[in-house]
């Protein structure tokens, strides 16, 4: 008999489980699935996604040559982003007459850039450890000891070069007009 009473009432125990008990307790239903709200661009994410966009590098022209003067040179232009024409800093400063002393480590380095009568320009930045297009930030430019404000200007790494646009070399060796006829030439010339 006693044996008979156990398996009633664990019969009975499983059928309250199975069932629930609403005597003394709370329903507690199975969670379901929940869809969360898709997220919306936060400024932060809509400046990450400003900075891929911008940090896109595409050729100038496939064939287009960067005219400096009567020198020819040998490293193409870049748009960074839609608009920003990066050229190279060493060989556009060289055949403005300048002298580029050209690091050839990674990480943190310095250019500099020499011409007879003028104040020297120390270019500081971090090389990357490889040569995959990157955009540089923190780039600082002192012009005889002093500093040349070139945060606002596009400056980047490709191919172990380093780029700028048409600003850094207004603001910190000379002004320069830079026309593209867009097709194979890219003109630099200093300004008159």
């Amino acid at each position: 008999m006693q044996k008979a009473m156990r398996i009633c009432l664990a019969l009975l125990a499983l059928a309250v489980l199975m069932t629930g008990c609403s005597a003394k307790t709370e329903e507690n239903p199975m969670p379901s699935p929940t869809v969360s709200p898709s997220a919306t661009a936060t400024p932060m994410a809509t400046e990450d996604a400003a900075q891929s966009e911008k940090t896109a590098f595409t050729p100038v022209g496939e064939d287009a040559q960067i005219m400096v003067g009567d020198v020819t040179l040998t490293a193409k232009a870049y748009y960074m982003g839609e608009e920003d024409m990066l050229l190279p800093v060493a060989q556009t400063a060289e055949a403005l007459g300048w002298t580029a002393q050209v690091p050839d480590a990674a990480g943190a380095v310095e250019m500099k850039l020499t011409r007879q009568g003028e104040e020297d320009i120390v270019v500081a930045y971090t090389a990357p450890e490889d040569d995959a297009p990157v955009a540089l930030e923190n780039v600082t430019v002192r012009k005889g000891g002093e500093d040349v404000d070139l945060q606002d200007v596009p400056m980047a790494f490709i191919d172990g070069t380093l780029y700028a646009a048409e600003a850094f070399f207004d603001r910190a060796l000379e002004e320069i007009d830079v026309a593209y006829d867009e097709g194979t030439r890219i003109t630099v010339e200093a300004a008159a």
